[in-house]
């Protein structure tokens, strides 16, 4: 099964989390150097944060061969210098991949993934990029559920 890349927008990203975007925005303050958008979105989180990178490379078909989610906490992915593509899924007790959508983010803008949110690892739209995490210190270690996707032959 293959997944079609969408472009993310507030609406069909909606059930997934919040897209953080300053499109169609009032500015807090605007000024002639900057201008400043405040609370584009309310993330809980609720030890320290711990701020990771992810470095993913291009390929011409990417294969989807795990699914994680974390029960108890949020993720906020931004990437740093170019587009990337997550994929995105609900599911109880395991991810119902009827619901998978790969949504693309644009550089600009940030993502934060709702608890219980099935993803991917963020996947790059060209070449190498680097892509910020912003998580409680200890998700990775105790709030991680992962599930094994590799005989699905699932790609994007």
């Amino acid at each position: 099964m293959k997944l079609q890349i969408e472009k993310m927008t507030a609406e069909n990203s909606k059930e997934f989390g919040t897209l953080l975007s300053i499109k169609e925005k009032d500015a807090a303050y605007k000024g002639d150097d900057f201008s400043f958008f405040k609370n584009l979105a309310e993330i809980e989180f609720n030890e320290n944060i711990g701020f990771s990178l992810v470095e993913t490379h291009m390929d011409t078909t990417v294969e989807i061969s795990w699914l994680e989610r974390h029960l108890s906490s949020s993720e906020l992915i931004i990437p740093s210098d170019k587009n990337i593509v997550l994929v995105l899924g609900s599911g109880e007790k395991t991810a119902d991949l009827s619901t998978l959508r790969a949504l693309e983010v644009e550089v600009g803008t940030a993502f934060s993934v709702s608890r219980n949110v099935w993803h991917f690892a963020p996947i790059s739209c060209s070449d190498t990029t680097n892509v910020f995490i912003l998580l409680n210190q200890s998700t990775p270690d105790c709030d991680l559920e992962k599930i094994d996707c590799e005989s699905i032959g699932l790609t994007v």
